[in-house]
């Protein structure tokens, strides 16, 4: 999420106060939300933006991060992440920049817990109140004082390197520092509960499966010890710090029925830009510069058909495409191996992304799948499908959602009766 410019960033993450409502009348009869609650609070995200805005929030602006934060499950150091990558903060006077810090307990306390993971011991806590007391500490020397501390830039360092999660059926390498997927899966022992559910119902021994935008690899893993020692599973992921996981990955589970390609997919062969923010193992292809990032790094990737790769394959039985908004382009760079094999299909499905990506109209990419012959379904996260859709239709269920994207599984319409649903 963090690769457009800010306009269309807010657009994306604040979205009205309806659709907001229907956002949390949703998550909150979950226990997911339930646990999600518990992690971070208003407080939270009022703190971290003096911090690191060096201003006053709004009651309005302190909702909308709080939004955001729980929509994509972050914990602390996840929200700073956000805040400190993110060019919202110049619509601000930081006008806590020289301003005294509080001699309260308060601001101690945050501190330790956002910086360091912790809280401060009895005797740190009255050492910084006396230091507060003594002397006008601005925010932004106290700010840095942390930021300097061995203690923090230690557990930054900790925070970049692999780190091997044990889960029941493989093991994974994720990276900490990595809030949006890693370290969710990293706490719960799990990825997109929904998603894996259906995989598990579509994905059966022998298949031969493609994964684009395999990020750190949990779905290809899963689906690898799925296929078995027959099958055979070809990611692809342009990201070199998750092709580094999924290696790793493959090696600890000594798998041997997993083939990585470390290119984009497209729709033409050449080269791309590819464009990474902070520590995010989420990337997007640079295909329209007018809404990319200034703060972004970028990456010159290799960028490949599928057919071109594939296209001596045997057979094909599944796809699944989380491709930030690349998904039209992935589907026209293997449209022979669609028509050929007639595998079903599953993938995000994010109209903003779309457009800025593909440069293509959303509900004009899910009519080429319907001319491809296949009938499409919305993934509900309940593990139930909605019932066939229209284009129109599917359009109009995204918007009402509240939400930014969707699920879609395309099914070939010559599969009658199918269990999926």
């Amino acid at each position: 999420m963090p690769f457009f410019s800010e306009e269309f960033r807010t657009k994306l993450y604040f979205r009205s106060p309806q659709s907001v409502k229907r956002l949390w009348d949703r998550l909150g009869n979950s226990a997911f939300a339930k646990k999600i609650f518990s992690k971070i609070s208003e407080n939270d995200v009022r703190f971290s933006i003096r911090f690191f805005w060096f201003h006053e929030p709004s009651s309005e602006l302190v909702q909308q991060w709080y939004t955001h934060a729980i929509r994509f499950s972050f914990d602390r150091s996840g929200l700073v992440h956000e805040l400190q990558h993110s060019s919202q903060a110049l619509q601000f006077e930081p006008e806590l920049k020289n301003a005294p810090v509080p001699v309260e307990s308060d601001y101690i306390d945050f501190s330790y817990r956002l910086f360091l993971r912790r809280e401060p011991t009895e005797r740190e806590r009255k050492d910084w109140l006396q230091k507060l007391r003594d002397t006008n500490w601005s925010f932004e020397a106290f700010v840095s004082s942390f930021e300097d501390s061995h203690e923090y830039r230690q557990r930054l360092k900790v925070e970049a390197q692999p780190y091997l999660v044990e889960l029941d059926q493989f093991n994974l390498y994720v990276r900490l520092g990595d809030y949006f997927t890693s370290a969710p899966i990293a706490l719960r022992k799990d990825y997109e509960p929904f998603i894996s559910h259906l995989i598990d119902k579509i994905v059966q021994p022998d298949d031969y499966v493609v994964d684009v935008g395999a990020n750190v690899g949990y779905h290809a893993l899963h689906m690898a010890v799925l296929v078995g020692n027959r099958g055979k599973i070809f990611a692809f992921e342009p990201h070199p710090g998750n092709c580094e996981l999924i290696e790793l990955s493959v090696e600890a589970n000594q798998f041997t029925n997993l083939q990585l390609f470390p290119y984009a997919a497209g729709d033409a062969a050449g080269e791309i830009e590819l464009l990474v923010e902070g520590n995010h193992t989420n990337a997007r292809l640079n295909s329209n510069p007018e809404f990319a990032s200034p703060r972004a790094e970028r990456y010159p990737v290799r960028i490949v058909k599928i057919d071109d790769c594939l296209g001596h394959i045997p057979r094909l039985h599944f796809v699944k495409i989380d491709a930030e908004g690349a998904e039209p382009m992935v589907v026209s760079g293997m449209s022979d191996l669609i028509t050929r094999h007639r595998p079903i299909l599953l993938f995000e499905f994010f109209p903003d992304f779309i457009s800025m990506t593909s440069q293509i109209d959303p509900q004009r990419f899910l009519g080429q799948i319907t001319d491809f012959g296949y009938r499409l379904h919305v993934v509900g996260e309940t593990r139930r499908l909605t019932e066939a859709s229209t284009p129109s239709q599917i359009m109009l269920k995204q918007k009402d959602s509240g939400i930014t994207h969707v699920d879609i599984l395309a099914i070939p319409v010559e599969l009658k009766g199918s269990p999926f649903v």
